[in-house]
């Protein structure tokens, strides 16, 4: 009987040693990570400018509600005047756009520090279009995964801008 009242203790003690033991909700706000219910808190708050004219891949997703969620800053243009006036107030961390409108984009700034990082937006890509994304920016979304996915390659875009890396080094 002592035996198994010991045993008992000892289960109750690493159960409860084991256990998140955060205070006020904390643990439901962790940053930059995934919580117990599915929400993610961005590791470093992004300004996001979203180029989505008709039919392109970012028009045709939640995109802007899924970010502000996660704690960025979106705001959705649908027109190149809009894009224009949006891009030359400089206060945009990163564009998310399109392949074909990132590439064009790409093709029209410069790679300056103070020129927002470009994210090519994907939904259900080819191995084709995955290779043209990587070879326009180290990151892209694809909108047919998981949104967290997305979230995490927004928050690894924002680290690399934040601390470039030497050339030659990945992930």
């Amino acid at each position: 009987m002592r035996i198994a009242a010991c045993i008992g203790i000892m289960a109750c003690g690493l159960a409860w040693a084991g256990s998140d033991l955060s205070a006020c909700g904390d643990k439901y706000n962790r940053i930059g990570r995934v919580t117990p219910f599915g929400k993610y808190v961005a590791l470093h708050r992004a300004a996001i400018l979203i180029y989505a004219p008709k039919n392109s891949a970012p028009s045709r997703t939640d995109l802007t509600s899924v970010l502000k969620k996660a704690g960025h800053y979106p705001l959705v243009v649908v027109d190149a005047p809009a894009l224009s006036a949006a891009m030359a107030s400089g206060k945009y961390d990163l564009v998310l756009a399109g392949l074909p409108d990132a590439k064009l984009l790409a093709a029209g700034m410069g790679q300056s520090s103070a020129s927002p990082g470009i994210v090519p937006v994907l939904i259900k890509p080819t191995k084709a279009e995955i290779d043209a994304a990587l070879a326009l920016s180290s990151c892209l979304l694809d909108l047919s995964a998981h949104k967290n996915e997305a979230l995490e390659e927004i928050d690894h875009r924002m680290e690399l801008r934040l601390n470039p890396r030497p050339a030659g080094v990945t992930r």
